[in-house]
């Protein structure tokens, strides 16, 4: 009803027009996403889309000024006479201070503009912030994301993100639009994205529109830069294990962006005669922008990345390879200036492979995952009250899992997949502003997964309410399916195998309730809190009892343990643009609880990745041409199973081995963990050259942050070990920008 109501109810008591146009930087011509937009006069206004476009429908004709600004970037005002509908295009002038704006922002943009965006769960993440920060060897998109709330990490050596209770194939990870299903590099430590060739990121933690489906807990889109319309431009770095470089220019009508990135521990272990494993990995992203004419415009984006680890060690042979590919080509045609449409037609594909030759004992394991995806997604702005979508999505999974051994050393039988489904959606949804406080956004989403014949509807809807210019409050509810599922060892992403589900494992489903305001004091301090509840049915946890007892007869089913959970918790982030200090500090409070009749005798658990506190502290302070930086995190610790004692036995190829027998899962909790990070950078501008040096100290006090514990039986005795996190960490780079 309300959907139907939303497209009638629109009364014109006049004739009016539209302004429209794309926002871009002046500097280099990229689009600048989601800046503010408004009519000073009549406080209409928008928030640019992602590709920077911006419509104000349904003005009065007339004289205005007109006023663009984003974080970042000057306040650009300018005089329009709107006597009909106009396209004008603008360029922002970046901030005049070269490093003002670097912070990560979950409210939304600030002035007098009546939006339609609901800022749910929501952070923005401008890359030069993650330069900023102090990490090990080079900045990294997925360690930046976990330092802030809601959002935990189960050890330094893993990039995997845990969001609001929810596991990292939970989460759904778009590049430039694409799926990208495992990205990480070197066993989980780094994330596959160059942070160099990032133009802007933006995480939604729960709540998220119809737009979105088929994964549980969040979504993270990751847009590229599309490359430097002026003039060419480039951006090298070199680090004590890796080198990178991206290049980006104009060509006609359009620009072109190549970044590439390569480890060479291989050749420090050659020079060093060290006992460093034989491993690399690579990365390069390719962006072409096309414009066909001042409505159609045409991108196509590819990306590959590559792991590759050997260890030889009579009678031990190795080789581990994962990674992933991705392409697409992306149409934008404006029907008119209220009224656009995207096409994306993308393919990604992600691979791995596990070779173990041991004492003539060979194990072989291979699982290839295929996505041919068509989207759309189409846009209507019929008023000033009202935001149309509508869009539909159609992905056609292929799914490889092949397992062999030789037969004389063990007898086991391995889960054989070859499984082609098809998921396709439907959605439509309304941002509906029913007045100059209220804004309502609500919307369907229709899905259908062949393999099982799975049928579900997901609705959504979120609300905000602005108490006055600098506060505001808002809620949401929606429900969520997700169709593929992970096995994985949380410590170590190259062992993830994608599995798909089939008639005999149902969709998982999750329901999201969150509420949250934020308040904003004097443009230098803005608080953000949020409260959240999420509940999951249906989750899945591997049996690894299957490597003996699968039976190829059966369903999928055999494979896992099914149940349920629930997470809720608090979320506070106070962001901080003061006398040269920028930054944020954060506090989560966060509770995960999980429940399988087959583990854990049946009883509610906290999960590995359940922290209960964490508290961030992540400033910069910019003096001259000096930057210095600061990052604190806290965690309490976490759930961990303390063993009752050992057992003597045989596995399962007849060698004597000692069990170790575990309590229940939550039984102990690891001690807390502490750590802090220091950097120091100094830029030095030339003509055409900007070189940027730094130091930075990882882990400054040395803390001794557990991250595992081990127990053993050395003769008659029972022993424990301990590993820990990241060692104290000092390294040095420089970057090189023309």
């Amino acid at each position: 009803m309300l959907l139907s109501a939303s497209l009638t109810m629109f009364v014109y008591a006049a004739p009016t027009v539209s302004v429209s146009g794309r926002i871009r930087n002046s500097f280099n011509l990229e689009a600048v996403p989601f800046a503010v937009c408004y009519i000073e006069e009549t406080e209409q206004g928008v928030n640019a889309n992602e590709r920077g476009y911006y419509i104000i429908p349904s003005v009065v004709p007339g004289d205005y000024h007109l006023v663009f600004h984003r974080i970042g970037f000057e306040i650009l005002r300018i005089a329009v006479s709107l006597q009909d509908s106009k396209v004008i295009n603008v360029e922002l002038q970046p901030a005049s201070v070269e490093l003002e704006g670097i912070r990560v922002s979950s409210s939304r943009q600030r002035g007098k503009v009546e939006e339609f965006h609901i800022p749910l769960s929501e952070m923005k993440i401008n890359p030069v912030h993650i330069t900023e920060l102090p990490q090990v060897a080079e900045p990294d998109l997925f360690r930046a994301v976990q330092m802030l709330p809601g959002v935990t990490s189960i050890s330094d050596f893993s990039s995997g993100l845990y969001i609001r209770g929810g596991s990292p194939d939970q989460n759904q990870i778009l590049l430039d639009g694409i799926d990208v299903y495992n990205p990480s590099h070197l066993m989980g430590f780094f994330s596959t994205f160059n942070v160099d060739a990032i133009n802007t990121v933006d995480l939604i933690k729960g709540g998220f529109d119809a737009k979105y489906g088929g994964r549980l807990s969040s979504v993270m889109n990751v847009y590229n830069l599309d490359g430097n319309r002026n003039r060419f431009d480039g951006n090298v770095n070199m680090s004590l294990i890796t080198s990178k470089i991206t290049l980006s220019g104009p060509w006609e009508k359009g620009s072109w962006m190549l970044s590439g990135r390569r480890t060479y521990l291989e050749l420090v272990d050659a020079v060093m005669s060290t006992d460093i494993p034989d491993y690399h990995f690579y990365d390069g992203h390719i962006k072409l922008n096309y414009d066909i004419s001042p409505k159609n415009y045409l991108q196509y984006s590819f990306f590959t990345g590559r792991d590759t680890f050997r260890l030889q060690e009579d009678p031990v042979n190795i080789k581990i390879t994962w990674g992933n590919i991705t392409n697409a080509l992306r149409w934008t045609h404006i029907f008119s200036p209220n009224f656009y449409n995207d096409v994306l037609i993308a393919h990604s594909h992600y691979g791995s492979q596990f070779d173990i030759n041991i004492n003539e004992m060979d194990l072989e394991r291979k699982n290839r995952l295929y996505d041919l995806t068509f989207k759309t997604n189409s846009s209507y702005l019929p008023s000033n009250e009202h935001n149309i979508e509508f869009g539909t999505e159609i992905k056609r999974y292929h799914v490889v899992f092949e397992a062999s051994q030789n037969e004389e050393q063990v007898q086991t039988e391995y889960p054989e997949i070859d499984h082609v489904s098809l998921y396709s959606a439907l959605y439509l949804m309304d941002s509906w502003r029913l007045n100059s406080l209220l804004l309502l956004k609500y919307g369907l989403r229709f899905e259908h997964y062949q393999k099982g014949n799975y049928y579900r509807l997901s609705p959504r809807l979120s609300l905000k309410y602005n108490l006055s210019d600098d506060l505001s409050i808002y809620g949401a509810w929606g429900l969520y399916y997700q169709y593929l599922t992970l096995i994985g060892d949380s410590d170590n992403s190259s062992f993830d195998i994608w599995f798909p589900l089939d008639r005999s494992v149902k969709p998982l489903e999750a329901d999201h309730y969150i509420i949250g305001g934020d308040i904003n004091w004097a443009g230098v301090m803005t608080l953000n809190a949020e409260i959240y509840y999420k509940e999951m049915r249906n989750l899945t946890e591997f049996r690894p009892e299957i490597d003996y007892d699968y039976d190829p007869d059966k369903d999928l089913a055999q494979a896992f343990h099914f149940g349920k959970g629930y997470a809720y918790g608090l979320d506070l982030t106070l962001n901080n643009d003061w006398f040269g200090l920028e930054g944020f500090i954060s506090y989560s409070y966060g509770r995960t609880r999980r429940q399988f009749a087959q583990l854990n005798e049946g009883l509610e658990y906290h999960p590995k990745f359940d922290r209960r506190h964490q508290i961030t502290i992540n400033e910069n302070y910019y003096r001259q041409n000096w930057v210095y930086g600061l990052s604190y995190t806290y965690g309490s610790g976490q759930p961990f199973r303390k063993p009752l004692g050992i057992i003597e036995g045989n596995s399962i190829d007849g060698y004597p081995v000692n069990h170790v027998l575990y309590g229940r899962y939550d039984s102990y909790r690891l001690p807390s963990y502490s750590r802090l990070d220091v950097s120091i950078r100094k830029l030095f501008y030339t003509k055409n050259y900007l070189i940027e040096p730094y130091l930075q100290i990882i882990n400054i006090l040395s803390a001794k942050n557990p991250n595992d514990v081990f127990y053993y039986r050395d003769g008659d005795e029972f022993k424990k070990s301990t590993s820990n996190n990241l060692p104290l960490i000092p390294s040095l780079g420089v970057n090189i920008k023309w």
